[in-house]
């Protein structure tokens, strides 16, 4: 249990950094200072739930609430963070970056919370915070989907990072089919660093045999020892999705008793690690922003000017390597057309024989009326080649994923080589150690990439006017004959039309997620450029009022330096420089 004497001296600790950030107009520390500490005084904890697209992860986090409230089938926002934490009544919060904020009904989250709703996050959000009067979050546990952590488009964003120091228990959600990936481990490892507490989660249990699921688990447990360095001591399999049928599932209801367990014996230890982790983080940005401040008071202006000079040089030639860095992306691997080609082939020749043997066999059967005998071959026909049209756009969405992860493993590896030289260049032209700024592993997700069956206009065509009239003198046999032949033409249509369909919109989602992934890039190396010359500029813009402002000013930067080094939480007293 946590000390009172020691929640003070984390408390006066976040005073002084808000102290701190308020005299240096720094509303986004502000905020998050301020959100720090509403989460010390109540006690509560973050848990993130982490894990790669398909796995279940929005299912699970809805399974442990006990309520469908995150869409499942939607991506999460690029650059916003989603939390839920206990609350006397439901509510919506939108937080945006500029620190305004707003509710909004529970039916709109999707409009602030997805990037069908709020794409590139045009609209500034930074946090959507849920409050629920769920049972589990009672305990002082806030729930939190992460960007940047298995979950996200746009990982290199201001809030994700500061977010990464305040992650206490880590939800790894993976699956048996396949069981942990070359991607789930890299995700594991880069927390392992900030987090002491894993609980790993094999979703989607109902839908591997009990062997698989035996193989899958001795496969995922060796991985996880041998990247943990120690036995994983929590690892389940669970069904969320049964769960939420309220069908009983025995790992759901074991995660949420881990979770209440974690929160009675550790909650309060864990609330204050999650203050001094954040402090730390902003103690550290604080003084990363004085240093640079400093220099442009105190450096030769001649000097100063050839070195924001040298930096903005420094700029422009990363500007040429980021040209080639966008080809290097846009070109990554390359999309093997003929392969998918040739696989298509033999998918729509073996599709169209099953379906067209379908027709054959229940319309042939059909008693009835010459009507319902034509109207029901048709819906068998776009019955048989929907479900076919379905199984293509699946295959298709992971063939497009395979080959657009390939460029996403490229883009982190070229920007974190470029936000490298950004911090290498302001190193050598202002003397001040740039942490060096390292960009978790983008993801995307083609899933949610809208398709709508067509039916083209063969299936209406003038002749069938002549079929009508010619079916008042025909058998019934005959008509089905004929039901039969025109259902077999409509297949070979319609599976041709919406299988193009279906690629021509693969195509499109994968070009314009290649164009935002390289703007995303464009955008982050601009923003850490401009952080960087902002400090500096404001200092030497303090110089035109005088030796006396400039004097004043230094002291009161070494008061702020001073105030933020001297912080002591837990014994620690380091804050970065």
């Amino acid at each position: 249990m946590m000390l009172k004497t020691e929640t003070s001296l984390e408390l006066r600790a976040l005073d002084t950094i808000e102290e701190i950030a308020k005299e240096r107009v720094t509303p986004e520390i502000i905020n998050e200072t301020q959100e720090v500490r509403a989460a010390l005084e109540t006690g509560r904890f973050n848990v993130a739930v982490v894990g790669q697209f398909k796995r279940g992860k929005s299912t699970l986090i809805n399974a442990i609430i006990g309520r469908e409230l995150l869409p499942a089938d939607v991506a999460p926002l690029t650059s916003a963070i989603t939390m839920l934490q206990y609350g006397e009544r439901d509510r919506c919060l939108i937080i945006y970056s500029d620190g305004r904020q707003h509710e909004t009904p529970m039916s709109m989250l999707a409009l602030y919370a997805s990037e069908n709703g709020n794409p590139g996050n045009r609209k500034g959000v930074r946090i959507v915070l849920i409050e629920l009067s769920a049972a589990v979050l009672g305990t002082g546990i806030r729930l939190v989907d992460t960007p940047g952590i298995g979950s996200v488009f746009e990982p290199n964003s201001e809030t994700t990072r500061s977010f990464l120091p305040r992650i206490d228990v880590a939800i790894v959600v993976l699956g048996s089919d396949p069981p942990i990936t070359g991607e789930e481990l890299s995700l594991i490892e880069s927390l392992k660093p900030r987090v002491d507490r894993f609980f790993f989660v094999m979703n989607k249990c109902d839908l591997i045999p009990e062997s698989s699921r035996r193989k899958a688990e001795e496969f995922t447990r060796h991985v996880l020892t041998r990247a943990l360095g120690r036995e994983p001591e929590y690892l389940v399999h669970c069904s969320a999705l049964n769960a939420l049928r309220d069908e009983a599932d025995q790992g759901v209801a074991a995660i949420s008793k881990m979770l209440e367990e974690t929160a009675l014996r550790a909650g309060r230890d864990l609330a204050s690690q999650s203050a001094i982790s954040a402090a730390r983080y902003l103690a550290g940005r604080l003084i990363q922003q004085i240093e640079l401040e400093r220099e442009g008071l105190i450096a030769p202006l001649a000097r100063l000017d050839e070195n924001i000079r040298g930096f903005n040089q420094a700029m422009n030639d990363i500007d040429d390597l980021m040209l080639a860095a966008r080809t290097r992306v846009e070109k990554a691997g390359a999309f093997d057309v003929k392969n998918i080609t040739k696989e298509k082939e033999n998918f729509l020749s073996e599709k169209t024989r099953l379906v067209l043997r379908s027709i054959e066999e229940e319309a042939g059967s059909l008693r009835g009326d010459k009507r319902h005998i034509r109207n029901r071959s048709l819906e068998i026909a776009r019955q048989g080649t929907k479900s076919c049209v379905e199984e293509w756009r699946s295959l298709a969405t992971d063939r497009y994923e395979e080959f657009h992860d390939r460029r996403l493993r490229v883009a982190t590896d070229e920007l974190n080589r470029l936000t490298s030289r950004v911090s290498e260049a302001a190193s050598e032209a202002f003397g001040i150690p740039i942490a060096k700024i390292e960009i978790p592993r983008l993801k995307t997700d083609a899933t949610n990439v809208p398709f709508e069956f067509h039916r083209s206009a063969l299936a209406f065509d003038l002749s069938d006017l002549l079929v009508l009239f010619a079916e008042i003198f025909l058998t019934n046999r005959a008509v089905t004959k004929l039901a039969i032949k025109r259902s077999k033409t409509l297949v070979a249509e319609w599976l041709m039309t919406n299988t193009y369909q279906v690629d021509e919109t693969l195509t499109n989602w994968l070009d314009g997620a290649t164009r935002q992934l390289t703007d995303i890039m464009r955008r982050k190396l601009d923003e850490l450029g401009k952080e960087i010359i902002d400090a500096v500029s404001k200092g030497r813009g303090e110089r035109e009022l005088g030796e006396a402002a400039v004097a004043e000013r230094l002291k009161s930067l070494e008061k702020q330096r001073a105030r933020l080094s001297s912080i002591t939480i837990n014994g620690v007293v380091d804050y970065g420089d």
